[in-house]
């Protein structure tokens, strides 16, 4: 699986100075998906599915528990 980098977004082979960016735990969510650093999850879900959480922008899936 390719890493993404934190700063620019572009794959760990297209970079010379690599950050990798870090998933949170309960994250399912694509790296790639975020043009910044990832929050963790909200403890709720808030908004309608398939739309991304209004609280935290994370995707329904990141709220699943166990």
């Amino acid at each position: 699986m390719s890493r993404t980098c934190i700063h620019c977004g572009l794959l760990e082979s297209d970079h010379c100075i690599f950050q990798a960016m870090v998933v949170p735990p309960g994250c399912v969510c694509n790296p790639g998906e975020w043009d910044r650093e990832i929050p963790p999850p909200c403890e709720v879900y808030v908004g309608t599915p398939p739309r991304c959480c209004d609280t935290c922008e994370h995707d329904q899936e990141c709220h699943q528990i166990g």
